[in-house]
């Protein structure tokens, strides 16, 4: 198992807050390797999930996930971003612990949101998939007995949101552990990158380009549209298997982005939480933020106070 290309760090997380993103940009670099499959979600199923329904692009065998690291062998860094790796912490550390030798040397980069505003975003990101027919409060309320009859994690909108506990055990597991507000990133990306490289012993020595605005959620204004764009990215179809065999997969990715981004500024529309619910949530999350805010050693004051501008 020593010799096997296994990933030598790890985005880990929170979901919404980033991680494509940061994903896409580091994968310009050319001393880090991404395989194609984003969120392998690994060490989340490896050994079995007592509960819920895993994810659709989940691989659980230890040769089939080897293998999506073979190209990028002699990579200096080997990575992938499995954004349930944080809210599932527990079976993901210690999956982690077993099948990497020199764990302790694995390095985690995790992103962390105000965590009203990433549950709204993934609320908003299962309406904009047509996945979520509730509306953010009655989701909210039914979302203790969605988890009991065994619903796919992206629909605990809140629970994720618990960071306190996540962040710590990995802060005790592992010794390189990289955490980034989301805050910090959407007002300077570039700032970030940097020092994200730097705690990967890198440096940025060419334009990284971050004008792609990835995985935008919203409100569906023409449901037709979202309903085309997944026939022809996400579905096998004949206009895909022409393109895989004519065009380089960097230029196909490319256009697939593209396509998906004009489709999302087309389609969407921003919305927000209400006043009401989101101060019962600020009082929901109020210890937990203060907790965390000791643990990473940041003010996240910003975070307790209401914020109803925001639209997502």
């Amino acid at each position: 198992m020593n010799t096997r290309p296994l990933p030598n760090f790890l985005i880990v997380g929170a979901a919404r807050s980033g991680t494509t993103s940061l994903y896409h940009y580091l994968a310009q670099h050319s001393d880090i390797y991404f395989p194609e499959t984003k969120e392998p979600c690994f060490f989340a199923y490896a050994r079995g999930l007592s509960k819920g329904e895993i994810h659709r692009h989940a691989v659980t065998d230890l040769n089939d996930y080897v293998n999506l690291f073979l190209a990028g062998a002699s990579s200096k860094w080997r990575g992938e971003a499995s954004a349930i790796y944080l809210h599932l912490y527990k079976e993901v550390t210690n999956n982690i612990q077993f099948y990497i030798p020199n764990y302790e040397d694995l390095r985690i980069i995790m992103i962390l949101r105000n965590p009203i505003e990433r549950a709204f975003s993934q609320y908003m990101r299962n309406v904009r998939n047509l996945k979520e027919p509730l509306s953010f409060e009655e989701a909210i309320e039914k979302e203790a007995q969605r988890k009991l009859e065994g619903i796919n994690s992206d629909y605990l909108y809140i629970e994720r949101g618990f960071y306190y506990e996540q962040v710590k055990a990995y802060m005790e597991k592992f010794k390189f552990v990289k955490v980034v507000l989301f805050d910090d990133f959407s007002k300077d990306s570039l700032n970030v990158i940097d020092s994200v490289l730097e705690f990967l012993q890198l440096q940025r020595n060419f334009e990284i380009d971050t004008t792609v605005n990835y995985d935008k959620s919203g409100q569906p204004k023409f449901e037709s549209l979202i309903k085309l764009r997944r026939e022809l990215i996400n579905k096998k179809n004949p206009v895909k298997s022409i393109a895989k065999a004519l065009l380089p997969k960097s230029f196909r990715k490319k256009i697939a982005n593209q396509f998906t981004n004009f489709v999302y500024d087309v389609s969407l529309e921003k919305k927000s939480v209400s006043k009401e619910t989101y101060l019962n949530l600020l009082e929901i999350y109020k210890i937990d933020i203060e907790k965390l805010g000791k643990l990473i050693d940041r003010d996240l004051s910003d975070w307790l106070k209401p914020n109803f501008k925001n639209r997502i």
